[in-house]
């Protein structure tokens, strides 16, 4: 038996002591419903725990967000539903101001209604908010927003950006002439210039077309060649006088006689061609003289065609031997030959002198001011005229600095930017070659030479160049100015020779009295004999000419003779003075001639008259089954003088432009639409406009393109609203909601505008009203595309958080069943320790009672 340490009771009470702990703890979790009331419960579930619980609050945060966000867009989209109705009834008094049984006064009560809903529609867009952040008045800042093009009610294709975002275009098919076509409510008929109907009659008919003008028929005659139909009796009608020059077939009309051709001296003289004809000519008693033009080494000239061919000044090279003796009037490589005596005046006053493959600089620019290349001691030599107090900057070259000094009376004045002028003058002396001094207002560049040096390093036969001249230097003697040599080559006696290379070719001349034009005057010279005569005769390359005069009246009978039956086309060519023929004959219709080939006629012409014009302004022509009116435009505006609903293609066009820029303007308060053509100018303003034809793919039928600038205005920038709808701070949890701002200006409708006489502003104003419904449309559809997303991640939300709590549930929820059992066990337990502790502690009695 123990009574020191009572180890029982110990026990009991360690026991018990444990169990209590269990006790607590087993009732905290009962009473709190958790398992986890603190770290030492759970160290690792309640980090799990607390950060699903972190997850949990947050979704459900932005499930909270989220209808937040749908409040938001319900609100805007409200308001802009108001604005639809609002701009719908807009479309519908533009449509009625559209039509023309409205007066103008009826129009203006139609202005004041538009009016009043242009401002409803900006103090909806000013007032909409929701929890004060105004949802219709844009966001912070400004923007260019571009007008769409408007085709003003034309028939064609608009594209609103084709090269850009404020560029665009409007193709329609080409206008033709005669064609009717509604611009601004009005109906303009293209009418067309004379010269325009001539040419689609002369590049389009064929022989045997009719063309009729003012409902009287003529037919097409096809031309040969170049030369107007004619009636051969006519054209021996032109036949005048013995002074005429007649040709048919191309030739001269000649009247042979044995082996010679009889004609004018003058027409002989016109055969002999060019410089490569031999030519004998036979005077009367039989004196004949040979000239030949070509002598085989030698090209036989006058001495002032041989000077003529050496050129100016500025030619190539020029060699030049004359009886034996050579002068070169230019060198190789486009040096100028020149004396020293000469270059050397050249060099004086020069920029810069380049020979012996080095480059001196006498005169050069730094930052745009102009500095003199001097040696440094010169510089310092220059400087004796500077007074006290003068400023002088120095920048070496070699430390990469400027220093400025300004001149003192002596060294007691000196600081640090102050210096004798002595001790200047010495610094200057020292600078490098690259160094700067500006001084006294002149500028110099320090270098070790000057003009008087590079001079003297100039000898003969040294290429040199001058500011950009070059030249080679020479002694003097055997060179000359080309003047000089010109004059040279005049004062040549005949028989002399000169000859002259020049360009990788040598040409040899002999000095003779006549020419290629001496010759003709020779021959045109000679008198007309008789026919008998055997003298007076020109003998060209073979071919035998015998001067005569012609017998005009054969001449025309010859011409007359070609006529045949009516009806019938000789395709005989005939000229008379230069004036070409085609012989042709008709019967019973009138007839046009038609040119073909290279030279074709312009002018529709009537027979027997030459080039006169069957067509005249206001005339009506029908061909090929359309039918042209022949404008009358005195003062060339494209409007018919008398119709102004008759217009040109082109005047067609320039009101089409300006309809599209005052249909493609309307809202466009900062820069209004602007059509150009291809080239870029403006067709409104323009006097010509140079139009962009194109190839219709899809049909035979050409198009025409106008080049638009858009209009524009200039706006708030678009409100952005961030829906934030998640926990983390991801970027994948915004929802952004992009809000226009949608005031009248912003939708292009600001100070639109259907009171005219007309009802085309009106109808313009359609369109414009048309464009804002769309963009309240879109903006409509976007607020309402948001919505249903955010419904999406509402219920998304909400699922994540349902799960989250339940498995956080898991982790942290006490189970009552179970701890309802452990806390039973604990209290018999308690009870248990209790009686056994009270038991242990009485065995120290029984001890006691063993003592007494």
């Amino acid at each position: 038996m123990i009574i020191q340490h009572n180890i029982a009771s110990m026990n009991a009470n360690r026991m018990l002591g444990m169990t209590t702990v269990k006790q607590k703890k087993s009732a905290e979790k009962l009473s709190s419903g958790y398992k986890i009331n603190r770290a030492a419960d759970d160290a690792a579930g309640l980090s799990i725990s607390e950060k699903m619980r972190r997850q949990v609050r947050g979704l459900s945060r932005g499930s909270v967000n989220s209808n937040d966000g749908i409040s938001l867009a319900q609100t805007a989209e409200g308001a802009l539903a108001e604005v639809h109705d609002m701009l719908h009834r807009m479309n519908e008094l533009a449509v009625q101001a559209a039509n023309g049984t409205n007066s103008k006064t009826d129009r203006d009560a139609i202005q004041d209604e538009i009016v009043q809903l242009e401002k409803e529609i900006d103090r909806v867009s000013e007032s909409t908010k929701f929890n004060e952040t105004y949802l219709l008045k844009g966001g912070t800042g400004k923007r260019t927003q571009y007008i769409n093009i408007h085709d003003a009610g034309l028939d064609g294709i608009i594209s609103n950006s084709t090269a850009g975002v404020g560029h665009g275009t409007f193709t329609m098919e080409r206008l033709n002439a005669s064609d009717v076509i509604m611009i601004a409510a009005r109906n303009y008929t293209i009418g067309t210039g004379k010269a325009d109907v001539q040419s689609i009659i002369n590049t389009t008919g064929v022989g045997g077309d009719k063309v009729v003008i003012n409902n009287q028929d003529f037919y097409i005659i096809e031309q040969n060649g170049s030369a107007p139909c004619q009636q051969t009796s006519y054209i021996a009608g032109r036949v005048t006088s013995s002074t005429n020059d007649v040709k048919i077939d191309s030739n001269h009309y000649v009247l042979r006689s044995g082996g010679a051709i009889a004609e004018r001296a003058g027409n002989v003289a016109a055969t002999i061609g060019n410089d490569t004809r031999n030519v004998t000519v036979t005077t009367t008693g039989g004196t004949s003289t040979t000239y030949a033009l070509y002598d085989g080494t030698y090209i036989s000239e006058l001495a002032n065609n041989v000077s003529s061919v050496l050129g100016s000044t500025g030619s190539s090279l020029r060699s030049v031997t004359i009886n034996g003796s050579t002068y070169t009037t230019k060198t190789a490589n486009g040096y100028t030959a020149t004396d020293w005596n000469t270059l050397s005046n050249r060099i004086d006053g020069a920029t810069s002198v380049t020979y012996g493959g080095n480059t001196y600089t006498l005169r050069t620019t730094y930052g745009g001011a102009t500095y003199y290349a001097e040696t440094a001691s010169n510089i310092s030599g220059d400087m004796s005229g500077l007074g006290i107090g003068s400023a002088v900057t120095v920048y070496d070259a070699s430390s990469n600095t400027n220093t400025t000094y300004t001149v003192a009376a002596d060294d007691s004045e000196m600081a640090i930017n102050r210096i004798q002028l002595s001790t200047l003058q010495g610094i200057v002396s020292s600078l490098s070659a690259t160094s700067r001094v500006t001084a006294g207002g002149a500028r110099y560049l320090v270098q070790s030479y000057n003009s008087s040096s590079v001079k003297s390093g100039i000898t003969n036969d040294v290429e040199v160049n001058v500011d950009g001249t070059k030249y080679l230097a020479k002694t003097a003697g055997n060179y000359k100015s080309m003047a000089d040599l010109r004059a040279q080559v005049s004062g040549l006696s005949v028989d002399s020779t000169v000859s002259i290379a020049t360009d990788g070719s040598s040409y040899n001349y002999r000095i003779k009295n006549y020419n290629l034009s001496s010759v003709k005057g020779t021959v045109s010279g000679i008198a007309e004999s008789s026919y008998d005569n055997p003298y007076n005769s020109v003998n060209v390359d073979g071919s035998s000419y015998m001067i005569k005069n012609y017998n005009w009246s054969s001449v025309k009978d010859a011409i007359r003779s070609f006529d045949y039956t009516p009806g019938v086309t000789t395709g005989i060519t005939m000229e008379v003075d230069g004036a070409q023929y085609t012989a042709e004959t008709y019967h019973y219709r009138q007839a046009i001639c038609m040119a073909y080939g290279e030279d074709q006629q312009t002018n529709v012409t009537t027979p027997g008259a030459g080039t006169d014009d069957l067509l005249q302004d206001g005339d009506t022509v029908t061909f090929h089954d359309r039918t042209y009116t022949l404008m009358v435009d005195s003062n060339s505006d494209g409007y018919d003088d008398v119709d102004s609903f008759l217009v040109t293609e082109g005047r067609a066009y320039k009101i089409i432009a300006k309809e599209l820029e005052k249909a493609s303007s309307i809202g466009a308060t900062d820069s209004s639409a602007v059509v150009r053509d291809k080239n870029n100018v403006d067709i409104v303003d323009s006097v010509t406009m140079a139009a962009d034809f194109l190839e219709d793919p899809n049909s035979e039928k050409s198009l025409v393109r106008f080049e638009i600038d858009r209009g524009s205005i200039l706006i708030e920038k678009d409100l952005h609203v961030n829906i934030h709808a998640g926990t983390d701070a991801d970027m994948n949890n915004k929802i952004g909601i992009d809000i226009k701002a949608m005031s009248s200006a912003s939708l292009g409708i600001e100070k639109i505008n259907v009171s005219d006489n007309s009802g085309i502003n009106a109808t313009y104003a359609i369109d414009a009203i048309e464009d804002a419904i769309k963009e309240v449309s879109r903006q409509r559809s976007l607020l309402g595309a948001v919505q249903n997303r955010m419904e999406h991640t509402i219920r998304n939300l909400d699922n994540v958080v349902e799960n989250t709590t339940k498995s956080e549930s898991v982790l942290r929820d006490t189970d009552m069943a179970s701890e309802m059992v452990d806390h039973a066990k604990n209290n018999i337990l308690a009870q248990a320790g209790q009686a056994m502790l009270s038991q242990a502690s009485k065995t120290p009695e029984a001890v006691m009672s063993l003592l007494q």
